[in-house]
């Protein structure tokens, strides 16, 4: 049997233009307003993955997507979905093994990538067969659903970035160790123009002196509301709540995973 190829760090560039434009024109006809508010949000992503990286930086640390292994079953179960297992290392910043290097997609790109492709399948059905939803997301389809499936669309229209399908994957219920593309996401989604909610220019102000105290409070907000409303809050959000927190408490170095 034929097995998918596993995606990489670096990918060449020239796969962007048409992968945006599939995108792009998959949300104008499914939702003119999603597509607005995908580039909006494609505009904001570049800029607070500056600011995150550079906070990150300032307390000596770096978390990357460095590989995702092969599909595999996991417990090897006949005719379960196939998965995709991403690696995700926290290291010193200044580590010579950063992944951070030059070589396929830029910075610019991946945010802009990330940006387009996070709502592409918004209140879509289906099944994403290698990026499974958890049972949480299960319960909750039309909230929680549509990152997994963004990254299997991504997918199956050829993007093998890691960086950007870790971060379109987990943007709906974040991740115990995020990276700055994922935080920035997360944050230019709730902050982007078209965005209105009691708070919204009070967070977009403490944005601009911390993304890191931004993006934290916005998760405190919804948590809040997800829980008067009856609902669960996926344990992702609440171990990205913690790590925000003991990054915006650290007055210098912090590693909130330390290795073992």
């Amino acid at each position: 049997m034929l097995q998918p190829p596993t995606p990489q760090a670096n990918q060449p560039a020239p796969e962007v233009a048409a992968l945006t434009s599939a995108a792009l024109e998959r949300l104008r006809r499914a939702d003119p307003e999603r597509h607005a508010h995908s580039l909006a949000v494609a505009r904001l992503t570049r800029p607070f993955q500056t600011s995150f990286s550079r906070a990150y930086a300032r307390r000596g640390l770096s978390i990357d997507v460095v590989a995702t292994a092969e599909p595999r079953n996991d417990p090897p179960t006949p005719g379960a979905p196939r998965r995709l297992w991403n690696v995700v290392e926290v290291r010193s910043a200044t580590s010579p093994q950063s992944a951070n290097g030059s070589g396929g997609l830029s910075d610019e790109e991946r945010a802009h990538l990330a940006g387009v492709l996070h709502d592409v399948r918004r209140n879509d059905d289906g099944r994403s067969h290698l990026f499974v939803p958890d049972e949480v997301e299960s319960r909750h389809p039309a909230s929680l659903l549509h990152g997994p499936l963004a990254a299997q669309w991504a997918w199956d229209q050829g993007l093998r970035d890691v960086r950007v399908l870790f971060a379109v994957r987990y943007h709906t219920i974040g991740h115990p160790r995020p990276t700055p593309l994922l935080c920035a996401l997360m944050l230019a989604d709730a902050l982007e123009p078209g965005r209105r909610f009691p708070g919204v220019d009070k967070l977009r102000a403490v944005a601009e002196a911390s993304p890191l105290e931004a993006l934290h409070n916005r998760l405190e907000q919804t948590t809040r509301h997800v829980r008067r409303c009856g609902g669960e809050v996926h344990p992702n959000t609440l171990e990205q709540m913690r790590f925000l927190a003991a990054l915006i408490e650290s007055g210098s170095t912090i590693d909130p995973y330390p290795r073992t």
